[in-house]
């Protein structure tokens, strides 16, 4: 007994320490895997983005050469032993400006594409389950088809393409509100776990025997039904970015714990007090834990790793601010279904001061029925996108939406103002509205409506598209508003049925540095002016401009290019009846003016 052998303690102590010396490499490697991994992932979405934005800036370039609206510089380039004319471009790489794509572009087959492209039509989607090809679920298989039109160009082959709503987007509108499902290039899609209640596209792009591609046609939309976690019963912290709840991975907890000040980076400590890491998570508050009632010492400031998604009400009684901000994520106000099955958004409302702040490429979104209602100040700032669709905000400060910061972030910056209100709360007095983007802004169907004498500012570095929408002075009997509207770009302006208004001695600036546009509208300055600033062509169909009689409507140009103002059916009433013009420019079409142009 006493010469039996074993393994001793000491051995036992070493055989521990090298299996944990290993583990710790095997550890290392296993981390630096998942890194790689999401490095990979995230440098393939970067590159089918960027691609796609190339291929956006050359059909449009290709359509400035078909309509002459590019100076030709053709530059001879050898190829096959043949020297072929054309214009070379470089492209900024949109994710990385310092890289730079260059592109070869014939005057010749830009205008022979344009004059006999290939076309596709009947493009659509044969569910598998449904048969009227409307409804999908998670087990359906989507196949696309189409037909080739006969007399167009020979066809060579097609460009598949799938679309899948945006997370963020409150509607349907191809493709606005669609992004690109990556790596799904066939006419085939049979993985739909990813897309639950979210709507799925089919396009096709013919090309012909030269390479040159026809418009892309969209098939009908179907709907992907699934579990949505907005019907949920408790916030969560989604730690692996699937959008849904895993027990064992992500973290859940009770919606005390979003009284407090919120920050993901920040250790977290459960009910037994063991310490939990949220870090890199998105933060989820779903409908049916109820609305998020701050009184008393509560605040209501969240700091998040990634994204945050809200679908609940959130009620200030104590008259302190609200602060949502994401490191490196979107910020999202969903619209949902409440408990009596009403189709509902969610509402931020306080006294103090609101601020939703992305600060990283993150966006923000406002979807269908969203309210934001504060007493004094609203920053919406965004290093991303900034959509507002059906949305409403009711102030009595200032608002500011902006996504013209951090320029050393590269990323797409315009901002969708869409069937939304910007507008005092109440009858109180509001401060300036500042809407500013570093990229495009688009107005449609809204309303940008002051009270008192600060100004509206509506900024863009690029175009500023704005439609059916009312800006400044809406009804003179509740709604006084003496400041200034200046819309400025440094690209185009196009404004169609617009009616902007203001009183007193303010002013309408309308500044465009290419092309300007306000068809079927009125603008009207009871007691200021009317400025409009272009650089090549000025169009007033139909419009109303209208002053009082001792002041003039001013249009400067300033241009050695050929400028036309052209004004068919427009009616500009100022003093005597005179349109000052200053500036090289061709009236074009001219149309009946009342008065004169000097």
């Amino acid at each position: 007994m006493l010469n039996k052998k074993g393994i001793s303690l000491i051995e036992i102590i070493i055989s521990i320490a090298l299996l944990g010396i290993i583990s710790i490499g095997f550890l290392t490697l296993f981390s630096s895997s998942i890194k790689m991994m999401n490095d990979t992932k995230k440098a393939t979405i970067n590159l089918f983005n960027g691609q796609e934005e190339i291929e956006k800036n050359v059909l449009e370039i290709r359509r400035e050469i078909v309509h002459n609206l590019r100076a030709s510089d053709p530059t001879p380039i050898e190829f096959f032993g043949k020297n072929v004319e054309g214009n070379l471009l470089e492209i900024p790489f949109p994710d990385n400006p310092s890289l730079e794509v260059f592109v070869f572009l014939s005057e010749v087959y830009s205008k022979k594409a344009a004059a006999n492209p290939p076309v596709a039509e009947n493009v659509k989607i044969t569910v598998s389950n449904d048969p009227n090809d409307l409804n999908a679920d998670q087990s359906s298989i989507l196949t696309g088809s189409y037909d080739t039109v006969e007399g167009s160009s020979a066809v060579y082959t097609h460009l598949y393409r799938w679309y899948v709503t945006k997370p963020e987007a409150g509607g349907n509108d191809f493709p606005r509100d669609y992004q690109l499902i990556t790596g799904e290039a066939s006419f085939s899609l049979s993985n739909l776990s990813a897309f639950p209640n979210r709507y799925i596209v089919f396009t096709v792009t013919p090309v012909d025997v030269h390479g040159l591609r026809g418009a892309e046609v969209a098939s009908q939309a179907v709907f992907v039904s699934g579990p949505d976690w907005k019907m949920g019963n408790f916030p969560w912290v989604d730690l692996n970015d699937n959008g849904i709840y895993e027990e064992g991975v992500d973290y859940k907890f009770d919606k005390e714990v979003l009284f407090t000040a919120f920050d993901t980076e920040t250790p977290f400590y459960d009910e037994d007090l063991n310490e939990v890491s949220l870090l890199g998570g998105s933060l989820y508050v779903p409908t049916n834990i109820g609305d998020i009632v701050i009184d008393n010492t509560k605040q209501l400031d969240w700091i998040v790793c990634n994204n945050i998604h809200l679908a609940t009400i959130i009620e200030v009684q104590n008259k302190t601010d609200v602060h949502l901000k994401t490191r490196n994520g979107n910020i999202t106000l969903y619209q949902y279904q409440n408990p009596s099955g009403h189709t509902t958004g969610p509402k931020i409302s306080t006294e103090g001061n609101i601020n939703l702040i992305t600060e990283g490429r993150g966006n923000i979104n406002l979807q269908n029925k969203a309210l934001i209602e504060s007493m004094r100040d609203v920053q919406l700032s965004a290093n991303g996108l900034m959509n507002l669709l059906g949305s409403t905000i009711l102030t009595g400060g200032n608002v500011i939406i902006d996504t013209s910061g951090a320029p050393n972030i590269h990323n797409s910056r315009d901002i969708v103002i869409d069937h939304s209100i910007i507008q005092p709360e109440a009858s109180s007095s509001i401060g300036v509205i500042e809407i500013k983007s570093r990229h495009n802004i688009e107005i449609l169907s809204s309303e940008i409506i002051s009270i008192g004498d600060k100004n509206i500012y509506i900024m863009a570095e690029d175009d500023i598209h704005m439609t059916n929408s009312n800006i400044g002075e809406f009804d003179a009997d509740n709604f006084l508003f003496t400041g200034d509207v200046e819309i400025l770009s440094n690209g185009n302006i196009a404004g169609e049925g617009l009616h902007i208004r203001n009183s007193s001695d303010s002013r309408i600036l309308i500044n465009a540095s290419k092309e300007a546009a306000i068809d079927n509208s009125t603008l009207i300055s009871h007691d200021g002016e009317i400025l409009i600033y272009f650089n090549r062509r000025l169009s007033a169909l139909a419009s109303e401009l209208r002053m009082r009689e001792d002041a003039y409507i001013n249009v400067y140009t300033s241009s050695n290019r050929v400028n036309g103002i052209y004004s068919a059916g427009a009616i500009f009433e100022s003093k005597d009846h005179i349109l000052k013009v200053s500036g090289t420019y061709l009236m074009m079409d001219a149309g009946p003016i009342q008065g004169e142009i000097q």
